[in-house]
């Protein structure tokens, strides 16, 4: 009884260096160098314990010898009373190429632009040096290819085992590599690869420097607006996205003769198609469905239809599938008011009226 105090301490350090490679390429080709940059992170953390706040005594169920925490409940928890001993260590890797612009005939210097081939490529892992066994988490790496051939991206990500397992499933104080012979196990993977093309952004218009020129492009303006095709104008923004996702998981078996193997389960494999385009500056359509390969069935499609009306717009949405719904809405454009709206939705199964 009476006042008490508790403390603890808690040290930590970090560690970063970064490692540089460069390669230029003597012949006058599109890619000029390229650069590979490696950076590596070691950060450990250590708190001792230094302060036991149960309560022990004869107060169990029935009388039994039992314990309980002081601080239990409080609004400052008591510090751990096991000590605690970590590193993460994290690596990551970039790849980038120096590569040379196509010519412009408006301009006689050269321009170059950055491509990044492996951007963000990081692998982590930690390592628990108090405990009796199973010290080291799985080895987590993700990583994407952004913008390849500038029309696609990558994405992806996989967690390693490297520990063995017993005819329990459970992970024992052994490698995968003594088990199996191989040196770590594939526990999942994730990739997601989009294709995607758009329409070539209008041409700026071009600024007269003199009348003759002013002359030239009036009769230009005036020659496209005797064309009895000039309203429907079919050269209009669109852009069009191919999907693919995979995803899996590796369950580890192990027979009675210690033999493991994975079995292999695909949790998601689909590919989705979504088009968009945009009408006179002010209708924009969008049209997405896909197919899943894994269960052979038709993905629930979308269609979408937004309507500019300056200062407010209206949006119409509906999807198909065995979750059937639409909706439409009607709602002022400044996000300050969007909350001011007029709204209706369905599900085909007894909705909302306004």
């Amino acid at each position: 009884y009476g006042l008490t105090s508790v403390g603890g301490i808690n040290s930590g350090m970090a560690l970063t260096t970064k490692l540089y490679g460069m390669y230029s390429f003597k012949r006058n080709g599109r890619i000029q160098a390229m650069r590979h940059q490696v950076t590596l992170t070691v950060n450990g953390s250590y708190t001792p314990a230094l302060s036991n706040t149960r309560v022990y005594g004869y107060f169990g169920d029935e009388g039994t010898f039992s314990f309980y925490d002081r601080y239990q409940g409080a609004i400052y928890s008591a510090p751990s009373s096991q000590a605690q001993n970590t590193y993460n260590f994290t690596l990551i890797n970039d790849l980038e190429a120096k590569v040379k612009n196509k010519s412009d005939s408006t301009t006689t210097k050269q321009t170059y632009r950055k491509v990044k081939f492996i951007d963000n490529l990081r692998a982590s892992t930690s390592y628990d040096a108090l405990r009796d066994s199973i010290k080291w988490r799985d080895v987590n790496i993700n990583g994407r290819f952004t913008k390849l051939f500038n029309v696609l991206t990558i994405n992806y990500n996989a967690i390693l085992d490297p520990y063995a397992y017993n005819t329990s499933g459970q992970k024992i104080k052994s490698s995968y590599f003594k088990q199996t012979g191989k040196p770590i196990r594939l526990r999942s993977a994730g990739f997601v690869a989009q294709f995607r093309i758009k329409s070539k952004k209008k041409a700026k218009k071009i600024k007269p420097k003199n009348q003759s020129e002013q002359q030239i492009l009036d009769m230009i303006e005036e020659k496209e607006k005797e064309d009895p095709g000039s309203f429907f104008n079919f050269n209009v923004p669109w852009t069009v996205s191919i999907n693919y996702n995979l995803r899996l998981t590796n369950t580890p078996l192990v027979l009675e003769n210690g033999k493991l193997f994975n079995e292999t389960n695909f949790t998601s494999n689909t590919v989705s198609v979504v088009g968009s385009f945009t009408l006179f500056k002010m209708f924009s359509f969008s049209v997405g469905s896909g197919y899943d390969i894994k269960n052979k069935d038709v993905l629930p499609s979308r269609l979408n239809l937004t309507v500019d009306l300056h200062c407010w717009e209206l949006a119409l949405n509906y999807r198909t599938g065995r979750q059937q719904s639409y909706s439409i809405s009607f709602y002022v454009k400044s996000s300050l008011l969007r909350d001011l709206k007029i709204e209706k939705k369905d599900t085909f199964q007894g909705g909302s009226f306004f």
